[in-house]
């Protein structure tokens, strides 16, 4: 089976995450996240009840005080974007070393790539409940903008217990706007290279190519439901993209539509919700496709 979305990080200024705009606080239930074991990020949370969850997450004053961010795995990411997302696995049936081997395994047909082996990480919540996991980064380096993070997706297995990271209470999943869980998101690469992503993207999920670049993983909680992950090549006479491709280093993440339900007596359709997106061209937006209820 393939893996299933376990998150998706937006990267913010310090000060936002501390005092976040009214898009975001007015749509959804802000779950509080905690401080990462190495003190140079904190986060909080938004989670679904399908069992994914939107990191919000920020470099904290140490983080630049003491350098630190300089050598983290994000620290050359920029504000207010989408920076990279996260799958996981059951790990009653396929734990984080096993997915690591078998990850490499089928991507060892497909040269210039590999995972790194899996780190351990942590972070301290609120409540001052340690929080436990596995990481495992695809290797990056290399002047191609498929060689970079977040081009490719981690992977992230618990230790602790999975509630503890993310708590599925109902006041925790239960929005404003009415979401439910990730319907889709979009990856933008220059279109020299997303046939080689496509097929990176077919080997790392399991599932075989897509010559159009739509691969669909499996909601964690709600069965039946699919998150899609779509590749697209940007070509240079889509100039807003390219433009806004190229001053990103080759890559962007598009937009996030999340699903939800309303009554059939109310409006259904697509609602955008928050814009990180200042050109106006349906980058780093979050959107809310709802669908009426019979």
């Amino acid at each position: 089976m393939a893996p299933s979305l376990d998150h998706i990080l937006i990267l913010l200024p310090y000060e936002t995450l501390t005092s976040l705009p009214s898009s975001l606080t007015d749509n959804f239930t802000i779950s509080p996240g905690g401080s990462h074991s190495d003190g140079l990020t904190e986060n909080k949370l938004i989670i679904f009840r399908d069992g994914s969850y939107i990191e919000l997450i920020a470099f904290t004053p140490f983080a630049h005080e003491s350098g630190g961010r300089s050598t983290h795995w994000w620290g050359n990411k920029k504000e207010g974007e989408f920076i990279d997302f996260a799958l996981t696995t059951d790990s009653k049936t396929v734990d984080y070393q096993q997915n690591f081997e078998d990850v490499n395994s089928r991507l060892g047909q497909v040269s210039g790539i590999q995972y790194e082996k899996p780190r351990a990480g942590a972070r301290i919540r609120p409540d001052g409940q340690k929080v436990e996991w596995f990481v495992t980064f695809p290797k990056v380096g290399g002047e191609s903008g498929i060689s970079q993070r977040g081009v490719l997706p981690f992977f992230c297995h618990d230790v602790t217990e999975r509630r503890l990271r993310v708590p599925l209470d109902e006041k925790n999943v239960t929005h404003p706007c009415g979401a439910l869980g990730v319907k889709k998101f979009n990856v933008f690469v220059g279109e020299k290279d997303a046939d080689q992503l496509r097929e990176r993207y077919g080997k790392v999920l399991g599932v075989g190519n897509s010559i159009e670049g739509n691969f669909e993983v499996p909601s964690l909680k709600c069965e039946g439901n699919l998150t899609s992950i779509s590749v697209h090549g940007v070509l240079p006479q889509m100039e807003a993209l390219a433009e806004n491709l190229e001053e990103r280093g080759g890559l962007i993440f598009g937009e996030l539509a999340l699903h939800g339900r309303v009554k059939e007596r109310e409006s259904s359709g697509k609602r955008l919700l928050h814009s990180m997106d200042p050109a106006n061209i349906g980058l780093g937006c979050i959107t809310l496709h709802l669908s009426s209820v019979e």
